[in-house]
C-alpha cells in the first residue's frame, strides 16, 4: 500500500511539473520580478513592451492602464484576456487593470501603495538597474519600528534601514538619514518601489559610501489625490497645508529622539541628514531650513518646489534667505535632483536660491527620466556618497 501511495505521489508531482515545464513564453521575455509565486505573467520583452494577462470569463470588457495608457485587451474562449502594449519607459511605473469600467490590482503580483491607494507595479529594466538590484554583496536590514505619537495621540510606524553588521559592531555609532516619500505615498515607498537598501547595500560593498542609519517615516501626505492641491491658496512655496507645522514638530520633538533613544547614533547636526522625493522634498527643505541647529546636509529629488509670483521668498523660512551666509556656514551639503522630462521646478528654485546667495549646491539631472522612481532611485544613488564626509 505504501508503495502505491509513493508512486502516486510522484505520477502527481509529474503531472503537476509538466504542467508547469510544458508551459512555453514568447521569445525574448522575462517575467515581471514582483509576479507572486507561481504566476509568469506580465511579461516584459527586452524591447520594453508588456505582456498582461488576467482571468475574466464573464467580464465584457478589460482594459490595462499604464503610463497614462489604456490598452484594450482581447478574451480568449477560455476568458482569459491579454494584450501586448507598445514599449514602455524604463523605470517602475503603477498600473491597473480596469474590468467594465472597475479599476483593479493585478492578482498575479504584489501590490504597492502608491497614489494613495493601493496599485500593481512593474519594473521596466534599465540600463543601469544593476546599482539598485539584490546582489550577492552584505545585507542590512529594513526593520518596522511602531512608537506612540504624543502629537498624534496615535501609534505611528516607520521603517529604519540599518547596515550590514549593525547587530555585530555594538560599540559602532552611525550618523542618520531621514528619508520621505512622495505625495500619495507612505513609508513602505522608499524601501519598496525605491530598493533603498539595495542601493545602499551596492554602495557599502563599493567602498563608496560610510554606514549609516536610514529612517522612513510617515509624512502625512499620502491621504488625498495630488489633484485636490489648491497650490494658489497654499500659504507659501513651501506650505505642506494643515499638517506643515504637525508634521515638522513630528520630526524635530519625537521621531529624532526616539530614534536616538533606540538605536545607536551620533546625535548631532553634522551627523544627521535629511532628504525627500516630491513632495517629501519639499517638506525636506522646510524642516531643514527651520531648523539647521538638527541638520547640516539636505537633499530634494524632484521637490515640489513650485514658485509663484505671489509669493516672497526672502519671507520664507522665517526670512532666513534674508542671510544666505548662515546657510553657507552651516550646511555642509544642499543637494538637488531631477529627471530631464519633469519640467524645471528644481532647477527654478536653485536658480532663486544661488540668486538669493546661496552657494555650493549641488544639482543633478537623471536622463531621460520623469517624475519617477528611477529619477528618485538614481538621485539617491548620486547623493548618498556626498553624505558625512
Amino acid at each position: 500500500m505504501k508503495t502505491k501511495l509513493f508512486y502516486l505521489s510522484l505520477l502527481l508531482i509529474f503531472c503537476v511539473g509538466s504542467i508547469v515545464l510544458g508551459q512555453t513564453f514568447p521569445e525574448n521575455t522575462i517575467k515581471a520580478d514582483n509576479c507572486l509565486p507561481g504566476k509568469f505573467y506580465p511579461r516584459i520583452y527586452d524591447d520594453g513592451r508588456v505582456i498582461f494577462q488576467l482571468l475574466a470569463p464573464e467580464a465584457n470588457e478589460v482594459l490595462a492602464d499604464i503610463v497614462g495608457t489604456k490598452f484594450p485587451m482581447l478574451k480568449d474562449e477560455n476568458g482569459l484576456w491579454s494584450v501586448t502594449t507598445d514599449p514602455i519607459v524604463e523605470g517602475f511605473h503603477y498600473y491597473a487593470f480596469i474590468i467594465d469600467g472597475a479599476r483593479v490590482s493585478d492578482p498575479s503580483t504584489y501590490t504597492y501603495f502608491g497614489a494613495s491607494a493601493v496599485m500593481s507595479g512593474i519594473d521596466i529594466p534599465a540600463p543601469d538597474m544593476k546599482f539598485y538590484s539584490d546582489q550577492n554583496v552584505p545585507h542590512g536590514e529594513v526593520r518596522a519600528r511602531y512608537y506612540y505619537s504624543d502629537i498624534r495621540k496615535a501609534i505611528r510606524r516607520c521603517f529604519v534601514y540599518t547596515p550590514p553588521n549593525y547587530d555585530q559592531n555594538v560599540n559602532k555609532k552611525y550618523p542618520v538619514l531621514y528619508l520621505q516619500h512622495g505625495w500619495g505615498e507612505d513609508e513602505t515607498g522608499w524601501s519598496t518601489q525605491g530598493k533603498m537598501n539595495f542601493i545602499l547595500d551596492n554602495l557599502l560593498s563599493e567602498g563608496k559610501i560610510e554606514p549609516f542609519i536610514v529612517v522612513m517615516d510617515n509624512g502625512d501626505i499620502s491621504g488625498l489625490p495630488f489633484n485636490v492641491v489648491n497650490w494658489d491658496s497654499a500659504q507659501s512655496v513651501t506650505s505642506t497645508g494643515k499638517n506643515k507645522v504637525e508634521f515638522q514638530d513630528l520630526i524635530i520633538r519625537e521621531i529624532i529622539p526616539m530614534i536616538e533613544t533606540n538605536y545607536r547614533t551620533i546625535p548631532d547636526r553634522e551627523h544627521r541628514a535629511m532628504a525627500g522625493l516630491s513632495w517629501g522634498g519639499l517638506q525636506t527643505f522646510e524642516i531643514v531650513f527651520n531648523n539647521m541647529d538638527k541638520f547640516a546636509y539636505l537633499g530634494a529629488f524632484s521637490g515640489a518646489l513650485r514658485l509663484r509670483e505671489n509669493v516672497d521668498i526672502t519671507e520664507l523660512y522665517g526670512g532666513l534667505l534674508k542671510h544666505p551666509e548662515e546657510i553657507n556656514e552651516k550646511m555642509k551639503l544642499i543637494w538637488m535632483g531631477t529627471g530631464t522630462e519633469e519640467g524645471n521646478w528644481s532647477q527654478s528654485f536653485r536658480d532663486k536660491l544661488t540668486e538669493m546667495g546661496v552657494k555650493n549646491i549641488i544639482f543633478y539631472e537623471s536622463e531621460n527620466t520623469a517624475h519617477e522612481w528611477l529619477t528618485w532611485r538614481r538621485c539617491l544613488k548620486e547623493f548618498a556618497p556626498m553624505l558625512f564626509k
